[in-house]
Order: structure tokens, then sequence, then C-alpha cells
């Protein structure tokens, strides 16, 4: 997988960053139109990840 380009949100979901619409306190607003539960412990790791994406950084403007 390219680095940068997914992130995991739940213990049992690993989302490509690029498909990230919205981003809540509690879940994930996909694209697709779907709604992924966020695990507490990955809320930093997701903010940051999604936050270098949309800033062009680290996987930014790759669509997987």
């Amino acid at each position: 997988l390219p680095p940068g380009a997914f992130v995991r949100a739940h213990r049992a979901f690993l989302v490509s960053v690029s498909k990230i619409r919205r981003l809540d306190q509690d879940s994930l607003g996909l694209t697709t139109g779907e709604s992924l539960p966020l695990g507490r412990t990955y809320v930093k790791q997701v903010r940051e990840q999604l936050s270098s994406y949309l800033s062009g950084g680290e996987g930014g403007g790759e669509d997987a």
C-alpha cells in the first residue's frame, strides 16, 4: 500500500484517505455516502493523516 494513502479508522476498517468526505467525533463519512465508526484510539492519527493529505503532503492527490 502506498504510504499515506490509507489510514486505520477502527480495528475493523482501513480506509483510503482520498475517500473520506467528513470527519466527525466518532465516525467518518465517505464519498460513497457510507458512514464508518471511528475508534477513539485512531482519532488523532486519522486527523493528522487527513490534514496531511488535504495539504498536499504524503499520499496527497493520489486516488487509491
